[in-house]
């Protein structure tokens, strides 16, 4: 008896997991890839010099460290490395607060708010693989663990403000804020609490890790277990419709829901809704070849992969409601990574790269460059001398270079309470967008991150409707 077909549309790390899932149900699965490399949001490029590895997008991956399908997969090439401080964010002066792998030194960075730091995420630490197991998953999942989950819930559909209600320093605030601003919405949004509650837990509970080599190793790694398994990835072949395909043949579509829904046909119910999913702000990147590490004025932020910057939390507060308002940055938060402090494979002997991104009002067309730097030369004066060459990712770019992206939105979707209800459509499977059809992007829960569960929760549930 031959084994049956089944197809992805996109090989982003959700597509490469749907397909890894089918595939081991006996599927026969071939992904297709409209670029020239498989990894959608994953990938890592000469951008600008051959011997520079650049991220072009995810970089620091403290979900994915954590993801029950990552751990689930024979991925022997992989190598997290895990820098002992998770991540800083600068306040200026020399000031910088952020989280240590050790909940102690971070309570002790944090002086007098230490200990309500400690009330808030300790719980959280000592439950962390239940609470990523079941945030990873549909909402109503939540039965696999009632209490935990439900303890937790109490706290993660609360604002960012809301929770920094509990603290007094400057520096603990605008760490909470630097937290829930990877929303990428207003910080007095409901459930962005949800977002630091699980981020903040991670970096002492598994670190922020960076993969060596690049966030390519880890795409790699699943398209070797795709092809153990049976499968394969076609790139440069992009895919603009179902014409010819049997009906029968499950299709799975890594892609927005708009593509998804205008790529499907006849075979998406209610495309019109996908058609219309709402998104979110968009972003502009920067990748910089570097002489020299970045020059932080606190000692704090030499040492980890991943720093925020913005300042205190009534900056971040009013920068991320102006994205969301559609008012250009001026004052943004940004995230910047530094991974060849700690892997050498990513740039020759001396010289280094940097990666940076700020929010921008969706589809944002103008070069933010400038004020990208500027906002880092703040916290690091002469971080503009070490530029040897840059490349920039405009909003509008990032759409260009994954249509996914649309507008720039890299998390696949506007954050709202509704929109984690509803995502992309209220049902008890948000996966299935047709017969034997299945939308498994970032627009899906669990949402945005490299952890390949959107892909794997949307595989489990076609294989109950399929079986």
């Amino acid at each position: 008896m031959s084994k049956r077909r089944a197809i992805v549309v996109g090989s982003g790390p959700n597509g490469l997991a749907a397909a890894i899932e089918i595939a081991r149900a006996g599927f026969i699965v071939t992904v297709y890839e409209g670029s020239a490399t498989p990894g959608g949001g994953c990938r890592t490029l000469p951008l600008i010099q051959p011997d520079h590895l650049h991220d072009v997008c995810a970089a620091a991956h403290p979900i994915g460290a954590a993801s029950p399908f990552f751990g689930s997969v024979p991925l022997p090439e992989l190598e997290w490395i895990t820098p002992d401080v998770s991540f800083s964010h600068p306040l200026g002066g020399g000031r910088a607060v952020g989280a240590f792998r050790s909940v102690a030194e971070t309570v002790e960075l944090l002086g007098p708010d230490g200990d309500a730091y400690r009330k808030l995420m300790k719980p959280i630490i000592d439950d962390f693989h239940r609470i990523v197991a079941g945030a990873l998953r549909p909402l109503q999942e939540g039965w696999r663990s009632p209490l935990v989950m439900a303890r937790f819930g109490l706290r993660a559909v609360r604002s960012i403000t809301a929770l920094a209600g509990r603290f007094e320093t400057d520096g603990a605030r605008a760490l909470l804020a630097g937290l829930g601003a990877h929303s990428i919405t207003r910080l007095d949004a409901a459930a962005t609490g949800g977002v630091a509650l699980l981020l903040g837990a991670a970096a002492h509970a598994v670190g922020w890790p960076i993969a060596k080599g690049g966030s390519q190793s880890i795409v790699d790694g699943l398209v070797a277990e795709l092809e153990r398994l049976g499968g394969s990835v076609v790139t440069s072949h992009p895919i603009t419709d179902l014409e010819g395909l049997d009906d029968d043949v499950p299709v799975f579509f890594d892609t927005s829901p708009a593509s998804a829904a205008a790529i499907g046909g006849r075979r998406i119910n209610k495309p019109d809704s996908l058609a219309k999913w709402a998104h979110g702000p968009g972003s502009h990147k920067v990748d910089w070849t570097l002489s020299d590490p970045i020059p932080w004025a606190d000692e704090l932020s030499t040492r980890t992969a991943t720093v925020h910057i913005g300042g205190s939390f009534e900056e971040i507060a009013r920068s991320e409601a102006d994205v969301v308002a559609g008012k250009p940055p001026t004052n943004p938060f940004g995230i910047v990574t530094q991974p060849s402090l700690f892997d050498t494979t990513r740039a020759p002997i001396g010289r280094h790269i940097g990666w940076g991104y700020i929010h921008t009002p969706a589809g944002y067309s103008e070069d933010a460059t400038a004020v990208l730097e500027a906002q880092i030369e703040r916290f690091a004066p002469g971080f503009r001398d070490t530029i040897v060459q840059r490349h920039v990712l405009t909003a509008q770019g990032l759409e260009q270079y994954n249509p996914n992206y649309v507008g720039g939105d890299i998390a696949g979707g506007a954050m709202s309470l509704w929109r984690l209800l509803a995502r992309p459509r209220l049902s008890l499977n948000p996966y299935r967008i047709g017969d034997k059809t299945y939308l498994c992007s970032a627009s899906t829960p669990p949402g945005a991150g490299v952890h390949g569960m959107c892909g794997f929760n949307a595989a489990r549930y076609a294989l109950g409707d399929l079986s």
